[in-house]
């Protein structure tokens, strides 16, 4: 008799050893090993829709301009900043013989288009600077803000005078609503005609 009942509190025990295993079999089911929880932050982290240096576009007489140069961003989070100057990123780029600088004409309509998936900066500031590429030859820099048109439906523009000067480097700086800001540089050379 004594060993039925053995019998039968081994079967309790056993049964009920097997629920604790299979209850904390559960609660290790749902456990995140570190390799999952970064497949899953890398899957499921944020991609924007355009990257900073795609987000702006520059016009020029309603025609494209090739040459745009991210100088800094801070872009869903991400910092950027070149580490060249813009004198010296213009220089290696427009140094050589034969480079081609983006031409104006004088009195031509420079614009700025933005992303849609952007939308237009609620800032936008852009600087002047004339004569950087003879910086060495003792004549000042001629650096002003540029006063910029908007036409109602968020596409700024300015007509450009060269004045004196054959080139100018610009800069436009802007900052979104969403707190994304990206600083570009180029570069206009008055042409020929």
């Amino acid at each position: 008799m004594m060993e039925k009942n053995q019998c039968k509190r081994f079967l309790e025990l056993l049964v009920a050893g097997a629920c604790v295993l299979a209850a904390a079999g559960c609660g290790i089911a749902s456990v995140v090993s570190p390799s999952d929880a970064a497949s899953e932050a890398v899957s499921s982290a944020f991609v924007p829709a355009v990257k900073a240096e795609e987000a702006a576009e520059i016009l020029v007489d309603g025609e494209k301009t090739k040459d745009i140069f991210l100088l800094a961003s801070s872009w869903y989070g991400v910092s950027y900043q070149n580490e060249d100057s813009l004198n010296k990123l213009m220089m290696m780029k427009y140094s050589d013989k034969d480079s081609v600088i983006p031409q104006a004409r004088d009195g031509a309509k420079v614009s700025f288009v933005f992303a849609d998936s952007e939308g237009t900066p609620e800032e936008l500031t852009v600087t002047q600077q004339g004569n950087t590429v003879q910086a060495n030859t003792g004549i000042p820099y001629d650096i002003k803000d540029v006063e910029l048109t908007e036409d109602g439906s968020g596409e700024y523009s300015f007509d450009i005078d060269f004045g004196k000067f054959s080139m100018y480097y610009y800069v436009a700086e802007c900052r979104w609503s969403n707190g994304n800001t990206a600083q570009y540089a180029f570069a206009l050379e008055r042409s020929a005609d």
